[in-house]
């Protein structure tokens, strides 16, 4: 996803990191979105202002808690 394309994840989303970040064996790691901060990061350039919101990822193979950029996961499915 690049940082003019947003997409709004929401808390319950389940996601799949992307291959920038997947190195381990059992890659690409799926995980839950359990936190938001939204517009946490932000970027310029070229006059304009770009921001992402941080998740908080709680992956499920390791079972580890991770806070990432939000272009670092792409969404597997969301919850009705």
């Amino acid at each position: 996803m690049s940082y003019l394309q947003y997409f709004r994840y929401e808390i319950g989303d389940i996601v799949k990191e992307n291959e920038v970040i997947a190195w381990y064996d059992e890659s690409p790691m799926t995980g839950i979105v359990i936190k938001i901060q939204r517009n946490f990061y932000h970027f310029y350039s070229d006059m304009s202002q770009t921001s992402q919101d941080r998740l908080t990822i709680l992956w499920l193979a390791m079972p580890v808690i991770e806070d990432l950029p939000s272009d670092l996961v792409y969404l597997v499915l969301r919850p009705e």
